[in-house]
């Protein structure tokens, strides 16, 4: 029996690959094995469905990982009973975006990258440092905050002018 290909194998993309190269993947694959424009069976293009179903979703390519990582740590298979070398898998499924050295405790609710404790805890919802600093760089959020310090300021200019003169 050939060993089970992973849903990373079936859509022809790296295990840390960003969610819009999944879909390019998926979408140029989808098109080469679609019914209606090749020969080739149903069987490839509904694999191709339920491989891209799991990896889309953050939270679902995030429990697939973690399935996969403990499947790599089984050593039942080996015939020394020897555990295999964690490391490469770890670097290769769960790392932290920013700090690769670091194992991934989330994944960014935007892009579905992971995140360490020390990533996870600076943005609320969980966000990569690439995805927060887009999402505070859109128009509306540059003009936010010294829209908020003019109308505290003016603010309190006005409370201070009531109270000192008396009224």
């Amino acid at each position: 029996m050939p060993p089970a290909r992973s849903l990373y194998e079936i859509i022809q993309v790296d295990p840390r690959a960003e969610p819009e190269v999944l879909e390019a993947a998926f979408r140029r694959l989808a098109r080469k094995y679609h019914p209606d424009v090749s020969q080739t069976s149903d069987e490839r293009m509904k694999e191709l469905n339920a491989a891209y179903a799991v990896l889309r979703d953050p939270a679902r390519r995030a429990e697939y990982d973690r399935a996969l990582l403990e499947a790599d740590y089984s050593w039942a298979d080996d015939p020394d009973g020897a555990a295999p070398d964690p490391e490469p898998v770890v670097q290769t499924w769960l790392t932290c975006r920013q700090h690769a050295a670091e194992l991934a405790v989330a994944t960014c609710t935007t892009c579905g990258a992971g995140l360490c404790e020390h990533c996870f805890a600076r943005f609320q919802p969980a966000r990569c440092l690439t995805c927060a600093t887009a999402w505070a760089q859109q128009p509306g959020r540059r003009l936010l905050l010294p829209a908020l310090w003019f109308f505290l300021i003016l603010g309190v200019t006005a409370y201070l002018l009531v109270n000192s003169r008396g009224w």
